[in-house]
């Protein structure tokens, strides 16, 4: 990995909003109890939606070499390389901006009884999106997204999914920004071995998700 995109993601994930998570997801673990809600978002590639240029001097690139993954170190890199997942960056010149995760088959979900959700035909999961401390409140993560989906449509895709945790006000803003809408509610509960569950879906996408999940269909609660 080059120094560089080590460093940022080292930083990030140790202080950030994605490695704070993951700490907090741990700590949980090892006493046993879990709990997390999220929502899921589609963003429908054929559908009327906003567009978001890349600030001036910034520049997207698909970066799936095996030799250096540049958003995530170690094991977990490989094992995500392995299921075909890409790695999209947003470079000033060097310097990575942005960077996300993109699975085209599987995607790790850990509500999924083996820890991976398959993902359906003309679907592709959008994960991890990282942007560098230097380059926040410039709009780059809605404008990659909407780079990508365009790469992506070009292909003969459909839809990009994507889950965001509910009280993550600002990475909510951020992908509805980018005309990302609404599919389903999951409610995740673990209490040692023992794991429930849920899915509110709101339209096809969000029951087929509660199908692929083996999840159960919960209620909607006021706060959905």
């Amino acid at each position: 990995m080059p120094p560089v995109l080590h460093r940022m993601s080292r930083g990030l994930h140790r202080y950030g909003l994605v490695g704070s998570g993951r700490r907090v997801l741990t700590k949980a673990a090892s006493l046993g109890y879990l709990h997390e809600e999220h929502v899921w978002y589609s963003l429908e590639f054929a559908a009327e939606r906003r567009r978001h240029p890349l600030p001036d001097g910034l520049r997207l690139a698909r970066e799936r070499g095996e030799d250096e993954p540049p958003a995530l170190a170690g094991e977990e890199a490989r094992d995500r390389l392995a299921v075909g997942a890409e790695v999209w960056v947003v470079r000033d010149d060097d310097q990575a901006a942005f960077a996300c995760w993109i699975f085209r088959e599987r995607a790790p979900v850990l509500a999924c009884r083996t820890g991976w959700l398959e993902i359906p035909a003309g679907a592709v999961v959008l994960e991890d999106s990282i942007t560098s401390p230097d380059f926040r409140g410039r709009g780059i993560a809605p404008a990659a997204w909407s780079a990508i989906a365009d790469f992506l449509a070009a292909e003969g895709l459909e839809r990009m999914l994507t889950k965001v945790e509910v009280e993550n006000t600002a990475s909510r803003r951020a992908v509805e920004k980018a005309s990302f809408a609404e599919v389903a509610i999951m409610r995740l509960t673990r209490l040692g071995p023992r794991k429930r569950v849920e899915i509110v879906p709101f339209d096809p996408i969000g029951l087929m998700l509660a199908e692929r999940l083996g999840a159960r269909l919960g209620p909607r609660s006021s706060c959905d």
